[in-house]
């Protein structure tokens, strides 16, 4: 039988060359981070983020942020 992993809220707060852009609150397992517009939080105007960038996602209570670009 499958457990339910109880999610939390995560709270992501995007801050680009200083400047508060966006708060973003999300309560899934998986958050997507990148330039294309199907990722969950989309930075359109930095070069220096790939289009499918970083994936933010919660484990067994933990939140695990990894590089995928």
């Amino acid at each position: 039988v499958p457990v339910l992993q109880k999610l939390m809220v995560l709270k992501i707060t995007i801050v680009q060359s200083g400047q508060f852009k966006r708060t973003y609150t999300f309560d899934k397992a998986q958050v997507r981070i990148g330039r294309d517009k199907d990722n969950d939080i989309v930075i359109e105007q930095d070069q220096k983020v790939s289009r499918a960038h970083a994936v933010i996602e919660q484990v067994n209570g933990k939140v695990i942020v990894r590089n995928i670009a």
